[in-house]
This record gives structure tokens, C-alpha cells and sequence, in this order.
């Protein structure tokens, strides 16, 4: 399950939930009944195999840009030094 919410302040967070369904499939013929190579065996001769998922995303930002992102404004940050002087109390 994937979920996306969006703040008020810009920042985009996603969430992916897993369902708890496993993928099973039966042992191979030559894997080890006790042991099997890739999962963990959850029945007699039954494998539920190691996997994994990848996810990507796209983010169009220029939903709102009827001139396509002509319009984009770029803007540079910069850190400010930090202060030589040691604050009582911080």
C-alpha cells in the first residue's frame, strides 16, 4: 500500500505498507527440505521466497505552469556563518 501526503510548507512524504501476504511457491527439486536457498520454509515443502520491491517516482511540478516551467523561479540558499560566541545556556 502507498500512500503520499503534501504539506503546506512544500515537503512531500510517502509511506509504504506491506500487507503481510507472502509469496510462496514450492521447494525446487534439488533444495534442502530444512533449509531452502532463497526464503523461509512456512509448510513441508513450501517456500516463502526472499524478495524485494523497488519504487520510483515522478514529480511534475509544473502543474500549475501554463508556460510549461518557463515561469520557474530558482532560488539559492546559502548557510549563514555561525556565531564565535558561545550563548550562556545553549
Amino acid at each position: 500500500m502507498v500512500g503520499c501526503s503534501r504539506a503546506q510548507d512544500g515537503t512531500i512524504e510517502y509511506q509504504i505498507k506491506l500487507t503481510g501476504e507472502l509469496s510462496t511457491n514450492p521447494l525446487s527439486p534439488d533444495e534442502d527440505p530444512a533449509n531452502p536457498r532463497y526464503g523461509t520454509l512456512v509448510a513441508p515443502g513450501v517456500n516463502a521466497q526472499a524478495h524485494q520491491h523497488l519504487f520510483c517516482a515522478r514529480l511534475d511540478f509544473s502543474v500549475d505552469d501554463p508556460a510549461g516551467g518557463k515561469a520557474l523561479t530558482v532560488s539559492e540558499v546559502w548557510p549563514q556563518p555561525l556565531l564565535s560566541i558561545r550563548l550562556p545556556g545553549v
